[in-house]
């Protein structure tokens, strides 16, 4: 698991806010390979640890809030990062707004499966190559890739246009 280095701001106050960013730790879909926006997959064992380990990395810190998405997995990883940092009182504050990208009709598929559909829609080869390729962008070009294949209903599935793969928009 990686934290992001903080990053500090000036508050409106003048005093500094620093901002520390992290991502979950590893669910059930991490280990099966499978495509997970807003799919709910729970933490493992493993993702648990990692989550205690970055609370101690951190422990020393003192957090004032947490905010986390609304998936359980993002949800988990904040709790036990705020346990294991001595902070288990930390107010989080968990919203729908800080959830991973929804992938529609793609959500549950081997992301092995997936991988040739997202590289033609950009007229790569496979998915590596879309990957090197891409860079930075990876995600968002990713993200836009499952919005198209999802708004063509590449996947022929009676799911309503509101509920496909969201843009990176």
């Amino acid at each position: 698991m990686t934290v992001v280095p903080a990053t500090t701001y000036a508050a409106s106050n003048d005093k500094q806010v620093t901002i520390y960013l992290t991502r979950h730790g590893e669910t059930t879909g991490n280990v099966m390979q499978r495509v997970q926006g807003s799919s709910d997959f729970p933490l493992t064992k493993n993702g648990i640890t990692v989550a205690n380990d970055l609370g101690y990395g951190l422990k020393g810190i003192k957090f004032k809030h947490a905010y986390t998405g609304n998936l359980t997995r993002q949800e988990v990883t904040a709790q036990q990062a705020l346990k294991y940092s001595a902070n288990p009182n930390t107010k989080i504050t968990t919203t729908p707004m800080l959830r991973e990208g929804g992938y529609g009709s793609f959500e549950g598929d081997s992301i092995e499966a997936d991988n040739q559909k997202i590289a033609n829609v950009y007229g790569y080869q496979d998915g590596k190559q879309f990957q090197q390729a891409t860079g930075k962008d990876y995600w968002n070009k990713l993200q836009d890739a499952y919005h198209k294949l999802d708004m063509d209903n590449s996947q022929n599935t009676k799911l309503a246009k509101s509920d496909r793969a969201e843009s990176s928009a």
